[in-house]
């Protein structure tokens, strides 16, 4: 289904911007207030999940 839609071979290789995350070191990102974990996967049965809300 892709396929069709992108008609180029190799990947894009964008010329600019790349030393601009190779300067920066790594960092940690904080945690949000929420997050929200999707458990469904598009086969198999439906997950059950081994915490509780707020753990």
């Amino acid at each position: 289904m892709l396929a069709a839609l992108f008609k180029f071979r190799g990947g894009v290789k964008p010329a600019s911007h790349k030393d601009e995350s190779t300067r920066a070191p790594i960092a940690r990102a904080p945690l949000p207030a929420r997050l929200v974990v999707p458990l469904r996967q598009s086969a198999g049965g439906t997950p059950l999940p081994l915490v509780a809300a707020g753990q």
